[in-house]
């Protein structure tokens, strides 16, 4: 498993992975995998190839 880094990218609160969106937040660098905590802290697992070809955990 990566190491997940501290990030400043926002997210709902739901726990779970999502792909980064950099214009919806510069903080989610887009093709970058996050996960999101129930306290709406995030960390960077770091460049996902399904996030970078569709944006989407899975094409």
């Amino acid at each position: 498993q990566r190491a997940c880094a501290p990030s400043k990218c926002a997210c709902n609160g739901i726990s779970g992975t999502f792909c980064g969106d950099a214009a919806l937040n510069p903080a989610c660098t887009a093709g970058h995998v996050f996960q999101c905590n129930p306290n709406r802290n995030t960390c960077d697992f770091g460049v996902r190839k399904s996030c970078q070809q569709c944006g989407k955990l899975s094409c």
